[in-house]
């Protein structure tokens, strides 16, 4: 690239940070790195979740900056040993540090898919393994997306894919997403909630 291509790319690159910021960034890296999530994914999931605001309540009670239901912190918190009351889900550092938990076991279930783990943090892995059994193996990842039944998740997987891609570009000195190159199994005994 010429000098001039080089610094109107930067120029751009400064401008999408405006709108992907690193918010939250100590309790995201911290969380992020004892889950063995890549953080930058977590910072996209959270911009379409709750565009960073601490206080976000969606219309059907997920709570907080990862946008955790109650029932599913509950249920974080009985497999983490934990107490649990609704209301910690208000506090940012209980609420990356469950969001990050649940994404990491969904990566895990889903073998390192990620589209297939951005989808289940949506729909429920219960949703997506039945979605992805009737797919799997036979078209490729990026196709699968395009399959999804409930458009609010097939947009969803989009939006945080982008995100993601953005992250990665500003972040990652111009790291690009790409999609895994063996799709994940799934495997449900990993988490089921």
């Amino acid at each position: 690239l010429t000098k001039q291509a080089e610094s109107i790319e930067d120029g751009e690159r400064h401008l999408r940070a405006l709108t992907h910021p690193t918010a939250h960034m100590d309790l995201v890296h911290s969380y992020a790195e004892e889950y063995n999530v890549d953080p930058l994914f977590v910072l996209g999931l959270m911009r379409q979740e709750s565009l960073y605001r601490r206080t976000a309540r969606s219309n059907k009670g997920a709570t907080g900056l990862m946008q955790v239901m109650p029932y599913t912190g509950s249920k974080i918190a009985f497999d983490l040993k934990e107490s649990f009351i609704p209301d910690q889900l208000s506090d940012p550092d209980t609420n990356i540090r469950y969001g990050v938990w649940y994404l990491s076991r969904l990566l895990e279930r889903f073998e390192g898919g990620w589209p297939l783990a951005i989808a289940a943090y949506n729909a429920g892995p219960m949703n997506v393994s039945s979605w992805y059994t009737r797919w799997e193996g036979q078209i490729p990842l990026d196709d699968f997306v395009e399959q999804i039944p409930f458009t609010e998740t097939r947009n969803y997987v989009k939006k945080v894919s982008t995100h993601y891609a953005n992250y990665l570009d500003i972040y990652a000195n111009g790291a690009y997403l790409a999609l895994p190159e063996a799709p994940g199994h799934n495997l449900p005994g990993i988490i089921a909630y």
